[in-house]
């Protein structure tokens, strides 16, 4: 780096052009380690710089280093989220038109793969300026988006990312760089836009072939699906459900993501339906048929059924031990909130319940803590239910003899186990006491160590999770035992 034109100094001064061969050389020398502070003080000058960013374009353009597009990006993304308001029209306009043109060619690279995370953080950039400039000096954007996907899977792919990223930005991240008030209408705006993006997503469903493209449409819709952006009533009025369960759920490559999807789904509450008791039948007939399909498609394309060694069949196979944890949150999140409705079903549905029962007590079967944590947290709602709304007997007539003491108030504190809701669970339940009286960990661990005297002590050694799921199983047991006496005696 000798002479006056490769002098790493010159870099600093932003009215004159960039030397971005020279540039490439400091960013490399600091990225292996080898630079002397003058080097790592200069980068970070020229980074702090406020005229740094009208460089940018330049050394994104010109670079031949990742690293040094990345550092310009950054520089970039900083501009936009402190400078914005107060850069000129024309500014405004040359970063949005290179940004916007760029995303498009770098989508079409054929290098995809190389270029991913460059491409990743010039989507976040770009979402950065639609923060600001949309809808009120960028109308067409959303539509402009659609448009462009239509004509092009390659770019709708990246689309799908980058419509992903917005919802996450308006839902989740709440922005710091932009105000309450900023934020609400961002999300308005986005609300309004959602048929146009929806609609975009089944298209994608119904017509492409594109194995990167479903993947990034699945994934982008799991997103919608969970911070709730697509309102429930499109989520049942459309082919949705039926596309993700009938075509997707088939295909082994796609599964996974699609059951991530049915997941939210299945974790729709039923107040969240409305009121309209016709709706709200056609709803639940919906998840039906969704829960029955899943079961149905996964016993006979998936190699599971109700005796299948559920740690055998996970044992070093990541996609299979992946697709249990997701069908495990699966029967969770449906179960939790819908068990009634297959209760009251009579098309198969009750069968089908007492199927996924089993389903999920092989999965209690398994030694991972996670996955035997969430089974036993839904097993504590369901059998907490029963015992709440499970009829007893003689509740009418035990005042008949001794106003309600003696023998007769004993048959009021009997549930009626031969109850048909309760005999749907029987079998399952009977199986349930004996894998947790089999796991049930003990409350606390006791060491016998000597202290630093040399003196013999007790030292418990704590657990909160063992702890936690000690309390709760036992809990189980606990109401289970007072549902059905006799059967915990046997």
């Amino acid at each position: 780096m000798n002479g006056s034109n490769m002098n790493p100094q010159s870099i600093l001064d932003t009215s004159k052009p960039l030397n971005v061969e020279l540039f490439d050389q400091i960013v490399k020398s600091f990225y292996s380690g080898s630079s002397n502070r003058q080097i790592h003080d200069i980068l970070a000058q020229f980074e702090a710089n406020p005229q740094a960013w009208t460089k940018a374009p330049e050394i994104i353009q010109k670079s031949q280093s990742v690293e040094a597009k990345m550092i310009a990006l950054s520089i970039l993304e900083k501009c936009i989220k402190t400078r914005w308001k107060i850069l000129p029209p024309q500014s405004k306009k040359g970063i949005k038109g290179f940004v916007e043109s760029l995303v498009v060619k770098l989508a079409q690279d054929p290098n995809l793969k190389d270029i991913g995370p460059f491409l990743t953080k010039l989507n976040t950039v770009l979402i950065e300026i639609i923060k600001r400039e949309w809808p009120h000096n960028w109308p067409g954007f959303i539509t402009q988006v659609v448009e462009v996907s239509k004509r092009s899977e390659i770019v709708c792919a990246n689309n799908m990312n980058l419509l992903r990223l917005l919802s996450e930005e308006a839902f989740e991240n709440e922005s710091l760089h932009l105000s309450h008030q900023q934020v609400d209408s961002f999300k308005e705006n986005l609300t309004k836009e959602l048929s146009k993006v929806f609609e975009l997503c089944m298209f994608v469903l119904k017509n492409s072939s594109d194995r990167r493209l479903i993947e990034c449409t699945l994934h982008t819709l799991n997103k919608f699906l969970a911070i709730k952006w697509i309102p429930i009533p499109i989520v049942f009025s459309s082919q949705l459900i039926e596309a993700l369960t009938l075509k997707y759920f088939s295909i082994q490559q796609y599964r996974v993501s699609t059951l991530e999807c049915l997941v939210e789904i299945a974790g729709i509450k039923k107040h969240e339906l409305g009121q309209d008791q016709e709706i709200i039948n056609k709803c639940n007939e919906k998840l039906v048929n969704m829960f029955l399909t899943i079961l149905r498609k996964t016993f006979s394309d998936c190699g599971i059924n109700m005796n299948t060694n559920i740690d055998i069949y996970m044992n070093n196979n990541q996609y299979n031990e992946i697709l249990i944890q997701t069908l495990t949150n699966f029967l969770y999140n449906f179960l939790r909130y819908h068990h009634k409705i297959l209760e009251e079903h009579n098309n198969g549905s009750r069968e089908g319940l007492k199927a996924a029962l089993k389903v999920l007590l092989n999965i209690n079967n398994v030694e991972n803590q996670t996955l035997f944590g969430i089974c036993v947290d839904l097993w504590e709602i369901i059998v907490r239910d029963l015992q709440k709304h499970l009829p007893k007997k003689n509740l009418l007539n035990n005042t008949s003899f001794g106003g309600g003491h003696g023998h007769g108030s004993n048959h009021n504190n009997q549930y009626d186990i031969n109850n048909p809701r309760y005999l749907l669970y029987k079998d399952a339940l009977h199986e349930l006491k004996k894998i947790l009286m089999r796991r049930l960990p003990r409350p606390k661990e006791v060491l016998v160590v000597k202290d630093d005297n040399g003196c013999v002590i007790k030292q418990e050694m704590k657990d909160t999770f063992m702890l936690t799921l000690h309390k709760q199983m036992s809990k189980i047991l606990y109401m289970l035992s007072s549902i059905d006496p006799s059967d915990t005696r046997s």
